[in-house]
C-alpha cells in the first residue's frame, strides 16, 4: 500500500505548492505533470483491482463475435489486440483514456483546477478508476461531453455521447436525465425539504427497490446488466457515503448565490441538480448497492462543483476552507485506502510479471 499513501502525500505537496506558488505558477504545468503521474501509476498496475484479472483472462481469450461485454469495449479489446497481445497494453490504454479525458475536462471547465484534480484523487474517483474500467470509461464520457455539449445547448451531440457511453457501458443509458437538468431551476430552499423528504423514505426503500426493479425487468439492455446475482441480493452500500452527499449538497445549496457566479450560474445549477439525483441513489443504496454504481455519473461532478461552491461562499476565509475540504478529503482516502476498503489491493507493477 506505499505506493498509495505516497501518492496521496505527493498528490497534497502539489496541492500546497500550487496553492502557495512556491514553484509550480502555471496551472497548467502542474496539471499535465500531476496526470502523468496518474497515468503511470494506473496504466502500469497488476493485479490491482477487484476486476483486474478478468479483464486480463478476457483479453487473452477474446474474440470480436464472442465478446461477453458491451460492444465498444470489445471493439477496443480487439483493437488493442492488434497491436500488441500483451493484455498489459488495454490496462494502459484504458488509463489513458480516463486520465486523459479526466485531464481535458478539469483543465477546460475547471474554476480551480488544482483543486479539481486533487479531489479526483482524494474523493477516491481515481482509486475507483481501477476497479470498474468499462464503467470508468462511460462516466468520464459523460463528464466530458455534459460540460462540452450539454451545457452549451448542444444537445445532440449530448445524446450522440451517452449512446457512445452505453456501448462502453450499459448503466450511462441512465445518464440520458441529465437532459432535464437544464430545465429544472434549482432553489437554495428546496434542498432541505427534499432531504427531508428522502430520509422519511428510507424505511420504504425495500419497496421502492422492487419497484424500480420490476421496471428493470422491462428493459432489455439495462436487464442485461443487472443480472448478476450481486444485484438481486441485499449487498448493502456504506451509509457514510449518503451522509457524506447530503452535507456537501445541503453546502452547495446554502452557497447557491449569483451574485458571486454569475457567469457559472448554469454549471452550477446543473451540479446541483445532479447531487440531488445522488443524493436519491445513495439513499436506495442502503437497501442494494446496484445503485450505488448508478451514482459514479453523478458524483464524479464534485470535482467541479466544490471549487465553484467556495467561491459562491463569497467569504474572505476561503483559502483556509479550501484547504480544510482537501484535508477532509485527504482523510477519507487514508481511512479507506488503510481499512481495506479501496477495492485496490497492494500495488504490483507489471514488470515483475513478465
Amino acid at each position: 500500500m506505499i505506493i498509495y499513501y505516497f501518492l496521496l502525500a505527493i498528490t497534497y505537496f502539489f496541492y500546497i505548492t500550487k496553492l502557495n506558488n512556491y514553484k509550480i505558477n502555471n496551472t497548467n504545468v502542474f496539471l499535465f505533470i500531476f496526470s502523468i503521474i496518474l497515468l503511470v501509476i494506473s496504466g502500469m498496475r497488476y493485479g490491482v483491482g477487484t476486476d483486474f484479472f478478468s479483464y486480463y483472462n478476457y483479453y487473452l481469450n477474446f474474440t470480436l463475435l464472442d465478446g461477453v461485454f458491451e460492444p465498444f469495449y470489445n471493439i477496443l479489446n480487439y483493437l488493442s489486440y492488434r497491436i500488441s497481445d500483451n493484455p498489459q497494453f488495454l490496462i494502459f490504454i484504458t488509463s489513458f483514456i480516463i486520465i486523459g479525458l479526466v485531464y481535458i475536462s478539469i483543465n477546460r471547465f475547471s474554476i480551480n483546477s488544482s483543486m479539481s484534480v486533487v479531489i479526483f484523487v482524494f474523493g477516491f474517483f481515481y482509486f475507483d478508476s481501477m476497479n470498474v474500467i468499462r464503467q470508468y470509461i462511460a462516466a468520464v464520457i459523460i463528464l466530458f461531453a455534459a460540460h462540452q455539449y450539454l451545457l452549451r445547448n448542444k444537445n445532440l451531440f449530448f445524446i450522440f455521447s451517452v449512446v457512445l457511453a452505453t456501448l462502453f457501458h450499459y448503466s450511462a443509458a441512465f445518464s440520458i436525465i441529465m437532459l432535464l437538468f437544464k430545465k429544472i431551476k434549482f432553489k437554495r430552499y428546496f434542498a432541505v425539504p427534499y432531504l427531508v423528504i428522502v430520509v422519511i423514505l428510507v424505511p420504504f426503500l425495500g419497496r421502492i427497490q422492487n419497484f424500480l426493479f420490476s421496471i428493470v425487468n422491462e428493459l432489455p439492455i439495462v436487464n442485461e446488466y443487472i443480472v448478476y446475482d450481486q444485484f438481486r441480493i441485499n449487498l448493502n452500500a456504506s451509509p457514510y457515503d449518503f451522509i457524506l452527499y447530503s452535507l456537501i449538497f445541503l453546502i452547495a445549496a446554502y452557497a447557491f448565490n449569483g451574485n458571486y457566479i454569475n457567469e457559472k450560474k448554469a454549471e452550477y445549477n446543473f451540479y446541483l441538480n445532479s447531487m440531488a439525483v445522488v443524493v436519491a441513489l445513495k439513499a436506495l443504496s442502503l437497501e442494494n448497492k446496484f445503485f450505488d454504481r448508478l451514482t459514479l455519473y453523478f458524483t464524479i461532478f464534485i470535482i467541479f462543483l466544490l471549487p465553484l461552491t467556495i467561491k459562491a461562499l463569497g467569504i474572505k476565509e476561503r483559502k483556509s476552507i479550501e484547504v480544510l475540504i482537501i484535508v477532509f478529503f485527504m482523510i477519507y482516502a487514508f481511512v479507506r485506502i488503510y481499512t481495506g476498503q479501496a477495492g485496490v489491493i497492494n500495488y504490483d507493477i507489471f514488470i515483475n510479471h513478465k
